[in-house]
């Protein structure tokens, strides 16, 4: 782990992740270094491979609102990185999506909702290009989340 720390703190992410990846694979449970190689990847231009250590977290535990904001920021880094617009229209609309679960976990519901109204914006846009079929299945996530931030913010103990 210290010498991941190092490597990032010299902007070395390919070399932290590869320090990362071979111990995540004695210490796959490890939440810690499952996160601090996503970001490793995140930063060294791997985000697809960053999102698929992610998503397994935040299923387990979907409040874990540090495993959503690194997801947010993989997401993000893929749709400046990508040459595919279709990749892009879907990884921004997704870094929304992850930054309204953020900010559902930390009672900021409103913002939630937003982050949420602008990710169901630009996958209504996607509908009416030729990208239907991705935008069909986000539309109905996204629909799902907004219903699930407005019964939270309406719940009442």
């Amino acid at each position: 782990m210290t010498h991941s720390q190092i490597l990032t703190e010299q902007s070395k992410w390919s070399q932290a992740a590869n320090v990362l990846a071979s111990q995540q694979r004695v210490y796959p449970e490890r939440r810690d270094l499952r996160l601090y190689l996503a970001e490793a990847l995140t930063n060294s231009n791997q985000p697809i491979k960053a999102q698929a250590l992610l998503k397994p977290l935040t299923e387990q535990q979907p409040s874990d609102r540090y495993a959503w904001q690194s997801l947010q920021l993989a997401n993000e880094k893929l749709a400046k990185t990508t040459d595919s617009a279709s990749l892009k229209n879907i990884a921004t609309i997704n870094a929304l999506r992850y930054r309204s679960h953020d900010q559902l976990w930390s009672s900021r519901y409103e913002s939630a909702l937003t982050s949420l109204t602008q990710a169901k914006q630009l996958a209504e846009k996607l509908q009416t290009t030729a990208q239907t079929s991705s935008a069909r299945p986000l539309l109905a996530n996204i629909n799902a989340e907004i219903k699930a931030v407005k019964t939270a913010k309406d719940f009442e103990p």
